[in-house]
């Protein structure tokens, strides 16, 4: 899909998407790295939280180490990402802990 994007579009610069975490970890580096070379880069990325307890009730299906592991992986491939955290996930039972364990990902938020 690149490939034509560039074709049609050759002056394009980034081509940015929405990507889950599991979208992230199905693609091998090799897959990753073809993606940033097409020019794939700006990705919105939905973590959600920082709570492995919020995560849960969520149904989001990883953990927060999981969405780390995965932001680690962009970062190796120089993508430049925003991280979406859903404000008011962890309730009134559990806003402080999404609140604190969602701040290590606002450093590369947009």
């Amino acid at each position: 899909m690149g490939e034509k994007i560039i074709e049609i579009f050759p002056e394009v610069e980034t081509i940015a998407a929405y990507v889950s975490i599991p979208a992230i970890a199905r693609k091998s580096d090799e897959e990753l790295q073809a993606l940033r070379a097409l020019r794939f880069n700006g990705m919105n990325v939905g973590v959600e939280s920082g709570s492995d307890e919020v995560l849960t009730l969520l149904g989001k299906g990883y953990t927060a180490a999981e969405a780390k592991t995965q932001l680690l992986r962009l970062n190796r491939f120089g993508y430049d990402y925003c991280v979406n955290i859903i404000v008011g996930a962890g309730g009134h039972g559990l806003s402080e802990e999404h609140s604190k364990d969602a701040y290590p990902h606002r450093r590369r938020s947009c």
